[in-house]
């Protein structure tokens, strides 16, 4: 597929200043949302991974970095938010950050609800306080967090489509709509680690972070649909 990072941060704002900045930009625009990412030559599997699985989008999709902020206000058809973009390949992808932040905010933000999907997911039973052990042992030990790569577009191949957000910044203005950049819905991610026995075999380990995630999703503005995932077949 085409290096989306090259068309996105770099090549985007080329004509800025220009006359044909505005037709320039829709041009842009259609290579990055017409780009289409092949599993068999595009997808690069693991080589230090020994737990993965394959989530699925759902819709409306999936934002990252969508805090980065990307208009250059000079056009209409400017994107006006970032997305998490490899440097190399160019594909979007999940930081490993942010797969251990969501993970990890169950364990402190929501110790009940993640005391019931450990006994789901592994017959486990924990309290509070095991629970906060369970948690250090987790996410402080030696066990590593990796990106989480694309496995495959949608039923087209694609991977990144248009919304809109319309910020209300007063009570007084008609909010104008942004357009944002997103991951579509029916794309797959592999997330990948490193994990070792302890408490958790490795195999629970793994099920229990693909629980944790299709129950809570990832991403920017999950609480709207957002970032909501489900676990499928790679």
């Amino acid at each position: 597929m085409k290096n989306l990072n090259l068309i996105f941060n770099k090549l985007y704002y080329d004509r800025l200043g220009k006359e044909d900045f505005d037709e320039f930009v829709q041009n842009k625009n259609t290579e990055l949302f017409s780009s289409v990412f092949c599993n068999e030559t595009d997808f690069k599997k693991s080589e230090i991974a020994n737990e993965t699985f394959v989530m699925k989008t759902t819709y409306p999709g999936l934002l990252l970095g969508h805090s980065i902020h990307h208009s250059s206000g000079k056009s209409e058809g400017d994107i006006g938010s970032g997305i998490d973009l490899d440097f190399v390949t160019g594909q979007p992808y999940i930081a490993a950050t942010s797969v251990k932040g969501v993970l990890r905010s169950c364990f402190k933000n929501k110790k009940e609800a993640a005391i019931e999907i450990i006994k789901a997911v592994t017959e486990k039973e924990f309290t509070p306080e095991t629970l906060e052990e369970l948690e250090k042992e987790l996410f402080e030990g030696t066990d590593i967090f990796l990106d989480a790569v694309v496995y495959d577009g949608d039923k087209y191949g694609r991977i990144v489509g248009k919304d809109y957000f319309s910020p209300h910044r007063s009570d007084l203005k008609t909010p104008v709509p942004l357009l944002l950049i997103k991951i579509l819905p029916d794309v797959r991610f592999e997330f990948r680690f490193i994990l070792s026995d302890g408490t958790l075999s490795k195999e629970e380990k793994s099920r229990l972070y693909a629980e944790i995630i299709s129950i809570f999703g990832i991403g920017a503005r999950t609480k709207v649909g957002y970032g909501q995932m489900e676990l499928c077949s790679a």
